[in-house]
This record gives C-alpha cells, sequence and structure tokens, in this order.
C-alpha cells in the first residue's frame, strides 16, 4: 500500500485587472480590485473563481504568548488523635499582547507588549484541614479552610466631569479583587447496631459567617457598591433594586443535618 501525498503552493498570475492600488502605513494596506479572475487547471485540481472585490481590510499580526509558573508544597501530618494537610501553592499566569488600539485612539502606533496577568490567576492558594476520631463522647470532626487571591480585572473610571466612563487599558487586569477566606465544620456520631451502624451528623459552612466576593464592580472593586457613576441614575433609568444582587458574593454560615446508615 502506497500513501502520495502531495504539497504544493500556487502561485497565479491575475488577469483583467483595470486597477490595483496598494497603500503601506504601518499595518494597514487597502487593496481595489475590479473584475479580477483567477483561473487554475491543474490535472487534479481546477478552480473557477472569480472575485468582484472593493473594500479596505487591516492585516494583524499575532506575536502574542503566556507564560505559567509557580510551586506547590504539601505538609501531611499523621498522629494518633489528630492528623493534618497543609496545601501551599504559588502560581502565576500571564500573558502578552499588543495594546489594545482604544488606548491610543484611532491612530495606529507601534505600541510595545503589553504583559497582563490572565483573568483566572490567583497567585497564592492555600488549603488546611483538620481531621479527629479520638475526640470525648466518641465524636468525629473536621475542619477546613481556604485562603486564595482574588482574580485580576481591567478597572474602570470616569471622566469629563464624572459623566463618561472607560477601561483602563493601558493597565489591563491591573487590579485584583479582594480575597476570599473561609472555613467549614464537620460533626459525627457513629452508633453501632451488630455490624450496621448509624451516623448522625452537622456540616456547617462559612463557619466565621463572613461571605466573600465572587465578582465585584469594576469601577470601585466593592462587592456592594456600583458607584456614583450608576447610582446616580437610580430611580430614573432603573429601580433602587437593580443592583441587589446576592449572587455577586458567597452564602452566609449555612447548617445542615444529616443522618448516614452503614452495612456491613
Amino acid at each position: 500500500m502506497f500513501v502520495f501525498v502531495i504539497s504544493f503552493v500556487l502561485l497565479g498570475s491575475i488577469v483583467n485587472a483595470e486597477e490595483k492600488k496598494l497603500k503601506f502605513r504601518g499595518i494597514n494596506k487597502t487593496e481595489e480590485f475590479q473584475n479580477v479572475q483567477i483561473n487554475i487547471s491543474p490535472d487534479l485540481l481546477k478552480i473557477d473563481k472569480v472575485l468582484e472585490l472593493k473594500s479596505k481590510y487591516k492585516v494583524a499580526k499575532n506575536g502574542d504568548f503566556g507564560s505559567a509558573l509557580g510551586f506547590d508544597i504539601t505538609v501531611e501530618l499523621r498522629g494518633k488523635y489528630l492528623s493534618s494537610t497543609i496545601q501551599y501553592t504559588f502560581s502565576q499566569a500571564k500573558a502578552s499582547s499588543s495594546y489594545d488600539e482604544a488606548a491610543f485612539g484611532s491612530i495606529v502606533v507601534d505600541a510595545p507588549l503589553q504583559e497582563f496577568l490572565m483573568p483566572y490567576d490567583r497567585t497564592h492558594d492555600l488549603t488546611l484541614s483538620l481531621y479527629s476520631k479520638k475526640l470525648p463522647w466518641g465524636l468525629n470532626a473536621g475542619i477546613t479552610g481556604f485562603l486564595q487571591s482574588g482574580y485580576p480585572y481591567t478597572a474602570l473610571y470616569t471622566y469629563a466631569g464624572g459623566d463618561k466612563i472607560a477601561e483602563d487599558l493601558k493597565n489591563k487586569n491591573g487590579m485584583r479583587s479582594p480575597s476570599s477566606m473561609h472555613f467549614n465544620l464537620s460533626l459525627s456520631k457513629d452508633i453501632k447496631f451488630g455490624k450496621s451502624s448509624l451516623t448522625f451528623g452537622v456540616n456547617i459552612f462559612n463557619v466565621l459567617d463572613e461571605p466573600y466576593a465572587i465578582d465585584i464592580y469594576e469601577l470601585t472593586g466593592k462587592v456592594d457598591d456600583p458607584g456614583t457613576y450608576y447610582e446616580r441614575n437610580i430611580g430614573y433609568d432603573y429601580s433602587g433594586t437593580y443592583f441587589d444582587r446576592p449572587w455577586m458574593k458567597s452564602n452566609n454560615r449555612e447548617i445542615n443535618f444529616f443522618i448516614g446508615v452503614g452495612f456491613n
């Protein structure tokens, strides 16, 4: 069995071109063609295509790249009465690209590459867990804590006396949302019935009852303050409850009871 692969580049000529203009200004090119016909007829390929094109376009070069750097440390302790695990992760995810054209207006400039944090970057991440089955009255207990950096975002700012708003494109993802910290607690009690067992327990989420930010307003960097630019139109463009958005932060303390049955 033979596999024959043909790789080729076709260089054709353009005929019946009445007008062709090229203007080079940085990365901008303008071409105008009228009544252009391309005929290519090799043995294995036949293309008959008529182009009626008269338009302007831009050609952009993509030289972007990204990088990720970090390390992970895990420490485990196993004792007779208490076991614990501590895990810390340091990571930075960055990318680079040309500045947004809007950062300099409509004039095309040869701007340098801009390095910025990726929106999913979490520089610091710490997890702590403690667990024991040797507590008084035969209780089992476990507590888990989470501490994490906020996510990067591009800030908004007002200008023209506060009447207009825009993104800070020269400092892309230059701001970071608030860090998050919460603890969860679990308590349970096992009761034996022959070869079977009955478990009663309770799970407490967000023990400290301190909700953390899931999303924020880019103008203020806060979860519950959209900024004067938006608030000034309350009662005119939208109602007073428009900015009541509980989904932008985590839940308050939550307590769940459970019962489990085990069979051997």
